[in-house]
């Protein structure tokens, strides 16, 4: 689809082509994209490429998980297939953190915390800087499903805290749809609202190389294909 459809004939080796996994689980996707990187570089102009081009895409790509037990698995899986590809890791680190995707991008953390929840509390406003501030092209992933996950959605489904009337799952909403929306309580519907408004919406004002352009890539369920519940959505 970068190829194809948005001027990108390097696809997912573009310069300019920020990734974003929100679910990030163990990391599969992030690899699976530096490995692809690796292997079209390598093919276009030889072995020699590969290394660079996994770095660069390194540099750009990002991910959010939730629980600190995948994470870490993601982050060891990660950083050794760079390192084993004979890449270099971004100067500042990986950009993956333990954090809420759902969370208010404006939220602030705590101030007086102990050193461990500092750390946390810091990978928390880098995940919401990047939610802010980051331009992103593709958003690629395997979300999670809970039914009946009304109260789960965040800033999502409730918007800013003191901000009535600003949830942005309320865009997915359909005058008249009544009883039909309940299946938007659906955590996979908040991953769906919450990647609609960072590629299309989160930076569209203040970039204008790629702002509001991009490619949503998610496995989840397909009742929003047709489903009447989400008439709103489509």
């Amino acid at each position: 689809a970068l190829k194809n459809y948005l001027g990108k004939p390097e696809g997912l080796r573009n310069p300019h082509v920020n990734i974003v996994d929100p679910a990030m689980g163990t990391g599969t996707y992030p690899l699976s994209i530096l490995r692809r990187v690796g292997v079209e570089a390598a093919s276009q102009y030889g072995p020699g490429a590969a290394p660079e081009a996994v770095s660069n895409a390194a540099a750009r790509m990002y991910g959010i998980e939730l629980q600190s037990g995948p994470f870490s698995v993601a982050e060891l899986r990660i950083s050794s297939t760079i390192q084993g590809l004979g890449a270099a890791l971004p100067g500042g680190g990986l950009n993956f953190f333990v954090a809420d995707t759902l969370e208010d991008p404006n939220s602030a953390s705590e101030s007086q915390l102990s050193y461990t929840a500092q750390l946390i509390a810091r990978q928390r406003q880098l995940a919401n800087r990047m939610k802010r501030e980051r331009n992103i092209q593709v958003c690629i992933g395997n979300p999670p499903y809970k039914d009946h996950a009304g109260g789960m959605g965040g800033w999502i489904e409730k918007g800013s805290s003191g901000t009535p009337g600003t949830a942005p799952l309320d865009a997915f909403r359909l005058a008249g749809n009544g009883k039909h929306e309940r299946h938007l309580s659906n955590l996979y519907a908040y991953f769906w609202r919450w990647a609609t408004w960072k590629v299309f919406e989160s930076t569209r004002e203040v970039d204008v190389r790629d702002g509001g352009n991009g490619i949503i890539c998610f496995i989840t369920a397909t009742g929003y294909l047709a489903g009447p519940g989400f008439k709103g959505m489509r």
